[in-house]
């Protein structure tokens, strides 16, 4: 899998695009203005991080957080969903929350391991801008 992920770069982001896809359309189901409002938060979020990036690394990265994004939000719905419709299923919707916990667990290692790249591939200022205070 490694080489074809080589030889065609673009395929991966691809397959992030269209995961995020079904993510949405499960997220919303059939509420427009609730699909329309995730897919432009989406967006924006996606462009606001990819303003800094300056690596394939850290392009994948923010597909990744914007997908783990979705899950937070699906799983966040499907949980308020359960404990509206089957309030007496303590099982049930204690499921619900570790598949919460654990979307959102994967949201915040995709955002730790993003800000860790972006650390280590940021250039230091040499000791000589640092004494003369030149950034």
């Amino acid at each position: 899998m490694a080489n074809r992920v080589k030889e065609r770069p673009g395929e991966l982001a691809q397959v992030h695009a269209n995961r995020g896809l079904a993510l949405l359309q499960l997220a919303v189901n059939t509420n427009l203005f609730g699909k329309e409002a995730i897919r432009r938060h989406m967006l924006d979020l996606k462009a606001r991080l990819k303003a800094t990036a300056s690596s394939e690394l850290e392009y994948l990265l923010i597909d990744r957080i914007v997908i783990c994004w979705l899950e937070v939000i699906y799983y966040e719905q499907d949980s308020a969903s359960l404990l509206l419709s089957q309030p007496g299923l303590a099982a049930v919707t204690a499921a619900s929350q570790k598949r919460l916990e654990r979307a959102h667990q994967r949201f915040l290692t995709a955002s730790k391991s993003l800000a860790v790249v972006q650390k280590l591939l940021r250039r230091s200022p040499s000791t000589y801008h640092l004494l003369r205070g030149v950034s």
